[in-house]
């Protein structure tokens, strides 16, 4: 029964070896000499037809934006001509909310630092003195 199995195992493998390699382009195709110079040739033209695609649709862009107005009615409008105060608009968005977190604040303002004992952690005794050192240091060694 094993025997079977792995005949049968070694029989799919390779249908599908077949068909995948099947399924591929020719490796001999791949390298030729000239394959290169084909595929190269093809991306040129791939390129070209985008630039001209582009370039025509640019042109007719341009064509329309450049033709005149036929209603001389209509007042010109431009950024000049336009003022908005921007102090005075404000816009809220809907999800403005989830950018409130705690501790916001803090990152508003610049921190204070204090160089005066009252602003340091521990009692002010807590340090040691700079002649209690140098003198302990001098019982110390003798």
């Amino acid at each position: 029964m094993i025997d079977d199995s792995d005949a049968q195992l070694r029989d799919k493998f390779s249908r599908l070896r077949l068909s995948d390699e099947s399924g591929g382009p020719d490796f001999a195709a791949l390298v030729a000499p000239d394959a290169l110079t084909q595929a190269r040739r093809r991306q040129r033209g791939r390129k070209l037809g985008t630039a001209a695609t582009l370039a025509g649709l640019s042109g007719l862009v341009l064509f329309i934006l450049g033709s005149p107005d036929t209603d001389n009615r209509a007042p010109a409008r431009s950024a000049a001509t336009i003022r908005i105060d921007l102090g005075a608009v404000y816009w809220r968005a809907p999800s403005d909310f989830l950018l409130d977190t705690p501790g916001r604040d803090l990152l508003r303002g610049l921190p204070t630092f204090t160089t005066s004992p009252e602003g340091t952690v521990g009692p002010p005794t807590a340090r040691p003195r700079p002649e209690s050192t140098s003198a302990a240091r001098g019982r110390s060694n003798s």
